[in-house]
Order: structure tokens, then C-alpha cells, then sequence
């Protein structure tokens, strides 16, 4: 019964801080590490269950406090570029070495005020985004030409946006625009969201877990009833797992 592996691991750490449960399997089973009860086990997960849903819930209330409202977009003309502009642009793009690190912190002041900063000497800036989900360059490329008034020339296959300044680029006062996050509000975000992708994992594979776990439990008892009467147990405590 590999499968139910992870389920004995949660439920003898969890076990340890229920005295309670520790003592009725103790009891019932006269060893509960060696051969936990199917009841046992099915009460310590799900309690397991419930405490991941509240972590869960907490941390989704937690990251509430870092949403940064936008500000209203600001109206401009934007430019059109010729078939030419762009081929030239993304090979000017792809000979400099300058670029901007988009890292675990994501987007945030910071990023946008170097992409100004490299605005000043050239015309194009390389943004690269590591690490990155799959499609999450996309949300990269929107949202820092909104903030930084950029046009995305080209979004390279391994995460790496090409920015154009445009022909009438002036360098903005505050660089660093206000509805963005500080860096270090920016780490604890991204503490927060990998702590959540962990917790929505967690439960997720608890769920299927949990699932086959008590088809199998529902299938002992019926084997169970179908058993001598003589034989069979008056508690259903006593099914252990192999």
C-alpha cells in the first residue's frame, strides 16, 4: 500500500500531538507506529485536511495586504512602428548587454526604475525573467509597459522581453513608479505565494489521497461483513493497513 504512504507519515506526526488518538490505537492495536488503524488514520488526515484549508484561507487574507490599486492610465499617443523599425530594433536589442533582472520578487519599483536608468544611454533595454511560470512573460511584458511607458518589441522564447523607449522618450521625474510594491514588500509577496503554492499542492494531492484512502477503508468493512460472524470484529478500529 504505497500510496497511503504519505497519509501514515501526516498521520504518526500528527498522532504525536494527540495524545488522545496515541492512546486509543495504543489500546486497540497494542503498537499504534507498526500498524495504525484505518479510523485513526482517516481522523488524523482529515483534521490534517482542515488545517491546511485554514492555513490556506490565512495566507489568501495575507496577500490581500500587498495588492497595490493602479493608477488611472495616463492618455498618449501611441506610435506605430514600420516592419523595418522593429527587425532593427531586435537586432539592437539582441547585440547590447544591458538588461533588467525580473527575479522572484516579480515586478516592482525597482525594476522599472532600471529600465529608466538604461533609458537614459539606450534605445532598447533587455528584460529577463527568471525564474518564470509558464505564461507568466506575458503578464511580465503588460504590465511593466504599462508602468514604464515602454513598447515590447519582442518576448524571446527563454523569458526575455525586448523593450523600445520610443522616439519621443522623455525620462519621468519619480522613475520609480507609486503603485508598485518596494522591494522588500516585494520578497515578503513572494513568501506569501510560495507558501500558498505549497499549502494548494499539499491539499490538492491530500484530496486524491484522502479519496482512495477510504474507498480502500470501505472496502475492508465490506469484506469485513462478509466474513463469519464469529470471525468478524465488533470494532472496526482494528483494520490495519499491510
Amino acid at each position: 500500500m504505497a500510496t497511503f504512504a504519505s497519509i501514515r507519515q501526516i498521520s504518526r506526526q500528527f498522532v504525536k500531538r494527540e495524545p488522545l488518538l496515541k492512546f486509543c490505537c495504543f489500546v486497540q492495536n497494542e503498537s499504534f507506529f507498526p500498524s495504525p488503524c484505518l479510523d485513526c488514520i482517516t481522523f488524523a488526515s482529515q483534521r490534517s485536511y482542515s488545517a491546511a484549508k485554514r492555513k490556506e484561507a490565512w495566507l489568501i487574507e495575507k496577500l490581500r495586504k500587498y495588492e497595490v490599486l493602479k493608477a488611472p492610465a495616463e492618455a498618449y499617443d501611441p506610435e506605430i512602428l514600420t516592419e523595418e523599425e522593429i527587425h532593427y530594433l531586435k537586432r539592437t536589442g539582441e547585440k547590447k548587454k544591458n538588461y533588467v533582472q525580473v527575479g522572484r520578487r516579480g515586478v516592482f519599483g525597482g525594476v522599472v526604475l532600471n529600465m529608466h536608468l538604461h533609458w537614459k544611454k539606450h534605445e532598447t533595454v533587455k528584460v529577463i525573467c527568471k525564474p518564470c511560470k509558464l505564461g507568466q512573460v506575458l503578464e511580465y511584458a503588460e504590465e511593466l509597459a504599462r508602468l514604464s511607458k515602454g513598447i515590447v518589441i519582442d518576448i524571446k522564447p527563454n523569458n526575455t522581453i525586448i523593450f523600445y523607449r520610443g522616439r519621443n522618450y522623455v525620462q519621468p521625474n519619480i522613475m520609480s513608479p507609486a503603485d508598485t510594491l518596494s522591494k522588500s514588500k516585494a520578497l515578503e509577496k513572494y513568501k506569501y505565494e510560495q507558501s500558498l503554492d505549497h499549502t494548494s499542492e499539499f491539499i490538492e494531492n491530500l484530496e486524491k489521497e484522502l479519496e482512495e484512502y477510504l474507498k480502500h477503508k470501505a472496502r475492508c468493512h465490506k469484506a469485513k461483513e462478509s466474513e463469519p460472524q464469529d470471525f468478524a470484529d465488533d470494532n472496526g478500529c482494528n483494520s490495519t493497513l499491510s
